[in-house]
């Protein structure tokens, strides 16, 4: 099908994004039991809601075929080194901001949370650049 590239653009992203937040909605179906520390999903939904959650995720990625094919849609392919890197940088960007020096912006920083909170978020960021490292060198 011939069509311009600002509707092929526009209809590509917003299927490509339907499909990502229904591969989030997967990841916090299949969450159950994992071990977070600061983060917990409470399932409060019966066997029955699930399964029919799934069937949706199902159809809707059954339709979103179907339109690609009828389309004729680009697969965008990512790679996973890629997508970790973009992962980590924005974890690293994060962990800089939380940083004793930077919390000023906030008022005075006691000191027992900057001696408390300084050498853990230190090794936090040094193994987000691990993470870093680990996908530069492939």
């Amino acid at each position: 099908m011939d069509f311009g590239d600002s509707h092929r653009r526009s209809i590509t992203n917003a299927l490509r994004y339907t499909e990502e937040t229904l591969g989030t909605v997967e990841a916090a179906l299949m969450s159950q039991g994992r071990l977070n520390v600061l983060h917990r999903i409470e399932d409060d939904l019966t066997p029955a809601q699930k399964e029919k959650i799934c069937d949706c995720i199902h159809t809707i990625r059954s339709i979103i075929a179907s339109l690609k094919d009828t389309l004729s849609l680009e697969v965008h392919a990512i790679p996973l080194s890629r997508v970790i890197a973009g992962a980590a940088s924005a974890l690293w960007v994060t962990l800089t901001e939380t940083e004793p020096k930077r919390l000023t912006r906030y008022g005075p920083v006691p000191e027992e949370i900057s001696t408390a909170l300084g050498p853990d978020l230190e090794r936090l960021i040094v193994q987000v650049h691990e993470l870093q490292a680990i996908v530069a060198h492939r």
